[in-house]
């Protein structure tokens, strides 16, 4: 659903036609085929790593807990079909891309603390579509800046891009502390207000990045 939501915000449902779906199906299981071996561009930190260690402990079989571990990284991949057939580039260049995002800006976390309870009510509501619509256009964004340039070393592109912008270290922060998920410690006006300015500042980092 995160992945079917993100695309529809990006194109014409009426585009997605069998032919075009069974190629993107296809890009998608080599990706997820080649994570185990690679992580984000070998980096052992890879949030997939973590995850098909933990599906193997609790006994799953290696392809089951393979499946399992890429599921979370290939719900954010919209972002990248999308652009491999906008721009007419190779899928897996596309989806590498994404991922080295994902993996240096906090998306997932503001996505999810988006979704949170402290987003519920009915005045908070339409702000929390404005940011997720946004956040799927800002990704789009990040991931053109790593492949405007002809290089397969996208962790070292995004550092150069993003690191010397005043706001990186705050977001960094964000990331290590994990302050932007819900904490039962917080108020809902509290947290809605950290996040703004969280969301604020990524924006501020991606649109000021050339």
């Amino acid at each position: 659903m995160h992945f079917a939501e993100e695309l529809l915000r990006l194109c014409d449902v009426h585009k997605l036609e069998t032919a075009w779906i069974e190629k993107q199906q296809k890009g998608l299981r080599q990706f997820r085929n080649s994570m185990g071996a690679l992580g984000i561009g070998g980096a052992e930190n890879s949030r997939y790593l973590d995850l098909l260690k933990s599906a193997s402990q609790a006994g799953l079989s290696s392809n089951d807990a393979a499946h399992l571990a890429a599921m979370p990284e290939l719900t954010q991949m919209a972002t990248a079909v999308y652009i491999s057939t906008s721009r007419q580039l190779p899928l897996n260049r596309c989806l590498k891309a994404t991922q080295t995002c994902m993996h240096l800006l906090p998306f997932p976390m503001l996505e999810f603390s988006l979704r949170s309870a402290a987003w519920a009510d009915s005045e908070a509501h339409a702000l929390r579509r404005e940011w997720l619509h946004r956040l799927t256009l800002l990704k789009e964004r990040a991931t053109e800046q790593l492949l405007s340039v002809k290089t397969e070393a996208f962790i070292e592109r995004g550092h150069k891009l993003w690191a010397s912008h005043k706001h990186w270290p705050d977001l960094q922060e964000a990331i290590r502390t994990k302050m932007i998920v819900e904490s039962e410690a917080s108020s809902g006006e509290a947290e809605r207000l950290h996040l703004i300015l969280s969301l604020t500042h990524l924006e501020s980092v991606i649109d000021e990045s050339e």
